[in-house]
């Protein structure tokens, strides 16, 4: 999933979000190929507090520049600075080496966090730099992220590159995203840029010291901390890779996905839709189940990868129902729009986030078409691109009038205009 895939807030703090990590930063992370940081504190737990997300990144080949204060709290993260041989070789001592080849993503953070930042630097895989500011500290808070797309997204704030700063702490930040604050996004990398290449007056930005790089890379593990190494693992992956190819080539396959069997009528609309032209009216008598025609039709695309982006419109008292019904019986968790000063978006299981800016760039979205009418001019002014939109109670878009003076109305023209 790219990154302009994710649901993201416009920004975070502990009220909107309770879980920075599981929400932002771990799949943030996941999607991409490049981090680059800049912090005032820093410290390895911090990454592993977001392990799943890690174990993405370096399974994406991704890499990480980070820029930090050079007063540290983490031991680690000191010795890299003050050069002192006698330190680092008594804190190393006291860590029993692991080899990390057998590590899950959840468990990197149980593992040595000495270790971890070990490989990703004897590998490669992260460059530290420090910011000296003469009389002063350097404390800026930001970082960009960027996918296998050339998408970005970038963030600051008050959250440091620490456990705390990630998950303890009260900490607000901003997001921004290439595909709609370009400007905003571009600013901020090439800023961090600047920074690192030490162009930056009134401030020095030195690499690590040579010496003790080599000296980690002497002592790193020789397996990364990402799952897929042992013999059981990989079986694991090849098996779900199997199931996935299965689910895009075979949309017979998507039956076994879903908790519930369709009745006859159903199967037999299923079949006769089953890859292709899904531009049709459903129009069963009541209680026939044609939120389950159109559900196991969005179903099947999704598994195929032939539907991302989906909008679904309905009537307000309807938008509950939809939601219960995906998520039951398929499951899809896509969340309803909350009108409000504040929009939100309201997944199955109660949770909310703050919805984008403008609400409908929200990749999957159910709203209500009353409330979609009414933005109609701002919505088609953004020219919003779906794969798929489905239309409950559609005959509510309807000709007014009689004779010549019959003309679309606002439900019916919003849908012409979309189409």
């Amino acid at each position: 999933m790219p990154l302009r895939d994710l649901s993201l807030q416009i920004d975070y703090d502990p009220g909107t979000c309770p879980d920075v990590v599981q929400q932002f930063y771990a799949p943030a992370l996941g999607e991409s190929i490049t981090y680059d940081r800049a912090t005032y504190t820093f410290s390895a737990a911090g990454l592993s507090s977001a392990a799943v997300g890690l174990a993405g990144l370096l399974n994406n080949g991704g890499s990480i520049r980070l820029i930090c204060h050079y007063k540290m709290e983490e031991p680690t993260v000191r010795a890299i600075i003050d050069g002192q041989v006698q330190a680092r070789d008594a804190l190393l001592a006291r860590v029993a080496p692991e080899d990390l080849s057998q590590v899950r993503p959840d468990d990197i953070r149980a593992k040595s966090q000495l270790e971890l930042l070990t490989w990703l630097i004897a590998n490669r895989r992260m460059k530290i730099r420090i910011a000296i500011h003469p009389g002063g500290i350097y404390h800026e808070k930001t970082g960009v992220m960027t996918d296998a797309h050339g998408d970005r997204i970038s963030f600051t704030g008050s959250a440091n590159e620490t456990d705390a700063g990630w998950s303890k702490n009260y900490e607000y930040f901003m997001v921004f995203t290439s595909w709609k604050e370009p400007d905003r996004v571009e600013s901020t990398s090439l800023r961090f840029d600047t920074l690192w290449n030490n162009e930056s007056p009134g401030l020095h930005v030195i690499p690590m010291p040579n010496e003790y790089e080599e000296y980690l890379k002497c002592i790193a593990p020789v397996d990364p901390p990402i799952p897929g190494r042992t013999p059981q693992e990989r079986a694991r992956d090849e098996y779900w890779q199997k199931i996935r190819r299965a689910l895009e080539c075979d949309p017979e396959s998507t039956l076994h996905t879903i908790p519930t069997e369709l009745w006859p009528h159903q199967e037999s609309f299923r079949r006769a839709r089953i890859g292709g032209d899904c531009r049709l009216l459903i129009a069963d008598e009541v209680g026939l189940g044609k939120t389950m025609q159109a559900a196991i039709l969005l179903k099947t695309q999704i598994n195929q990868r032939r539907a991302n982006r989906v909008l679904i419109l309905t009537p307000k008292p309807a938008r509950t129902q939809w939601q219960q019904e995906l998520a039951r019986k398929f499951p899809l968790d896509i969340p309803i729009l909350e009108p409000g000063p504040r929009p939100r978006l309201v997944y199955a299981k109660r949770q909310t986030t703050h919805a984008p800016n403008p609400p409908w760039a929200a990749p999957r979205l159910i709203v209500t078409y009353q409330w979609l009418v009414r933005r109609a001019a701002d919505f088609l002014a953004a020219a919003p691109q779906y794969d798929l939109v489905i239309v409950d109670e559609a005959h509510h878009a309807r000709y007014q009038g009689t004779g010549r003076r019959r003309e679309p109305n606002q439900f019916l023209h919003l849908l012409q205009a979309l189409s």
